[in-house]
């Protein structure tokens, strides 16, 4: 058995941030934080409620990569109690292979994947009453998720162990392709869910990678009569969106991009100064990039009255500014997590009044709407981790949208 985590120790976190100056990629480096422990003894299930899977295929995200690349350091996050122990891979199918005596939600030989982080919730803790957010279904905001976890492994593992409550049943039929980009697909939907648009608006994506994919593929089901436009320079970032055919291709370069949102929306830019200003805009702008630079970019083409979603972004401290939020009431809502979701009227014919966002991205994925073949770009053996994370670091330069490894 194969485990993966990211050693949190002091003299590590330093060792490799120090390294990190000289050679940019020691953070790569099996004496740094990246650890991957081959153990020949089974870890016992904490309880009667968790469950042992051996994991199929596990995505790289963005949020795991940037923990281990150690770009967290900045972070208010670091303020919760961390555990030495942080097991990376939250995209992950994989099948039950021990059940606990009072397990009732999957099976042996079930597929399933992960749900939420691997964290604590009231559920894995036995918690009664549970907390606000577990007892709404969003129990990836559980307020006791700085508890110890009790599990062991996640996605880079080649074996987890999880509450069962943690875990998703896909369709029989869904392919394990289709099943490991669930928890992307299901945050992507749940962003477009937090923001319903009426028919005739203009959304602007920033960045063409896996989350721009998603949410142009979803939103011909979800957002009909829409205008959607997506800034990127990638080449293969807007072939894979040519290939949606939903969406129009604009300059990623800011000021290029301003220019053009104005030519399509018929706003007016104001270019005086060393910031422009665009009157006018976009009544929806998602950042699926997660940078200093995309947020204020986002800011500056939102319609005043408008709304920016978060859908891509990690442990970061960075400077805003905030001058869009005031004067022109933009609204910036951050998604973290996939969960349940109200459905708007205008959207229920299609996929029901409530329903959880895996729920909807696994309808999607089955009726062919969102394809894997564009967005998963690579396929490494689990055993060549430290390749397929260098590989996933330069995104640019290797042409990746989502880099999978397989557990053999």
């Amino acid at each position: 058995m194969w485990t993966v985590w990211l050693d949190d120790a002091p003299v590590r976190r330093l060792a490799s941030r120090t390294a990190q100056v000289i050679w940019p990629n020691a953070w790569l480096a099996p004496g740094f934080r990246v650890r991957q422990v081959r153990s020949h003894r089974s870890t016992t299930l904490p309880n009667e409620r968790w469950v042992r899977v051996r994991n199929l295929l596990a995505g790289i995200d963005e949020r795991d990569l940037a923990l281990a690349m150690g770009r967290d350091h900045t972070s208010p996050y670091l303020a919760l109690p961390q555990p030495r122990q942080q097991y990376l891979g939250r995209e992950v199918v994989g099948e039950v292979v021990e059940v606990g005596l009072d397990v009732s939600l999957v099976g042996l030989g079930d597929r399933v994947v992960l749900r939420n982080p691997v964290s604590s919730t009231c559920d894995a803790l036995s918690l009664q009453p549970p907390c606000r957010n577990c007892a709404s279904g969003n129990d990836a905001l559980c307020e006791h998720r700085a508890l110890p976890w009790m599990g062991v492994g996640a996605g880079w593992s080649s074996e987890m162990i999880v509450h069962e409550g943690q875990l998703f049943q896909p369709p029989e039929d869904l392919l394990a392709e289709q099943a490991v980009l669930l928890e992307p697909a299901a945050r992507a939907i749940r962003a477009m869910l937090r923001c319903p648009l009426e028919p005739g608006s203009r959304v602007l994506l920033i960045g063409g990678g896996i989350f721009a994919q998603l949410i142009v593929a979803a939103a011909r089901e979800l957002m009909t009569g829409v205008t959607f436009m997506v800034a990127t320079d990638l080449p293969h970032e807007i072939a894979a969106l040519r290939a949606l055919e939903g969406a129009t291709i604009v300059p990623r370069r800011p000021r290029e991009l301003l220019r053009r949102i104005s030519e399509l929306t018929s706003a007016t830019l104001f270019e005086r100064g060393t910031r422009p200003y665009l009157m006018g805009g976009c009544e929806l702008v998602f950042d699926c990039e997660g940078s200093a630079s995309s947020l204020e970019v986002a800011l500056m083409a939102t319609h005043a009255g408008g709304s920016v979603v978060l859908v891509l972004g990690y442990p970061q401290s960075q400077r805003l500014e905030t001058t869009r939020l005031w004067y022109d009431e933009v609204t910036v809502v951050g998604i973290g997590n996939p969960g349940p979701e109200h459905v708007p009227e205008h959207m229920e014919r299609s996929i029901g009044t409530h329903a959880s966002n895996y729920m909807l991205a696994a309808r999607l994925l089955h009726k062919g709407q969102l394809r894997t073949d564009t967005i998963i770009t690579h396929r490494l053996p689990a055993a060549q981790l430290r390749r397929a994370l260098a590989i996933a670091s330069h995104p640019a330069r290797h042409h990746v949208t989502r880099v999978v490894l397989v557990h053999e």
